[in-house]
């Protein structure tokens, strides 16, 4: 019989693991899943997880375990799939795919995603974001490209978004500090207090009020005013 293990990350381990890892496919949505079964109250560690991957490659046939993490009850978030390869998470849409599953039947009437759980994958989802400069848009919940209710008919999108910033919010704000209203620019990201420092003396803006445009290229147009903002900025200084 084959065997495969499974490695358990907490959440700091799953940061820096991901802050290293080189990604060598474009990434452009985050997958959420539930397992529906196994449920909360079926887990037993790695053995589910390995359970989970012989489900998927003896009966459903695929060349590993569907998702890239499983976040189980006590919050450890497990690997699986290599990151490089695309999940088998939603039927026609994996493409460009990076899938969490977490474990437990989050149909309304039946268990409650919370606790330990709850925090990992607000987390993990942040980081994930956050490293392959993402924002909230790009988190896709299964049941909008199937008829399923996965990641649980209990768990609605709005509420997921809300507990998504609310965490980001509470773990990443620097202390004594307001922090910049961009939803695609966190307080990790490297150019942050670069970028904090010019917005608070109005050199720059974001492209609206809630959005800086991370990762798009700056016209020598944009360019010109920014030079021109420096200009005036230290000519005031001067006075």
């Amino acid at each position: 019989m084959v065997n495969r293990y499974f490695k358990a990350y907490t959440l700091d381990e799953f940061d820096r693991f991901i802050r290293n890892f080189n990604f060598t496919r474009p990434i452009n949505h985050i997958q959420i899943h539930h397992t529906w079964k196994p449920r909360k109250t079926d887990y037993q560690g790695e053995k589910t997880i390995e359970a989970i991957w012989r489900y998927h490659t003896e009966t459903r046939g695929w060349s590993d375990i569907g998702e890239h993490f499983t976040i189980s009850p006590d919050g450890l978030i497990w690997d699986g799939r290599d990151l490089n390869v695309i999940p088998a998470g939603i039927s026609g849409h994996n493409i460009g795919g990076m899938m969490f599953e977490m474990i437990g039947n989050f149909d309304k009437g039946q268990e409650v995603l919370e606790g330990k759980q709850l925090d990992s994958i607000l987390g993990a989802v942040n980081i994930m974001l956050d490293h392959l400069n993402l924002t909230t848009v790009d988190i896709v919940f299964h049941r909008e490209y199937a008829n399923k209710t996965c990641p649980g008919s209990g768990i609605t999108k709005d509420w997921f978004i809300a507990q998504i910033n609310k965490w980001k919010e509470e773990h990443w704000q620097v202390k004594g500090e307001t922090p910049l209203p961009f939803k695609d620019l966190t307080p990790k990201h490297w150019a942050y207090p670069s970028i904090k420092r010019l917005y608070d003396i109005g050199i720059i803006t974001g492209t609206s009020q809630d959005q800086f445009g991370t990762g798009q290229p700056l016209k020598r147009e944009d360019a010109a005013v920014l030079l021109d903002r420096l200009v005036q900025y230290l000519e005031k200084q001067k006075d």
